[in-house]
């Protein structure tokens, strides 16, 4: 069975809902565009950087996160 970027996206939004350890990226996804924008971040760690976990995607947005550019 093929798997879709549609449902990478669902798999994404559940491990979302379950982000209570990611307190910045917690705090990012309660808005829309937030939300948007870490999924977004997500599928280019899986994608262009080969990760091939959802967990780990998280916690390098995570991190991402707590870097403030400067």
């Amino acid at each position: 069975m093929e798997y879709t970027e549609r449902d990478l996206e669902i798999l994404i939004e559940e491990s979302i809902k379950e982000c209570d350890s990611l307190p910045h990226l917690c705090q990012f996804v309660t808005t829309d565009a937030g939300k948007e924008r870490v999924i977004e971040r997500i599928k280019q760690h899986i994608f262009v950087r080969g990760i091939d976990n959802i967990d780990t995607a998280m916690a390098l947005v995570e991190i991402e996160l707590e870097t403030p550019y400067v």
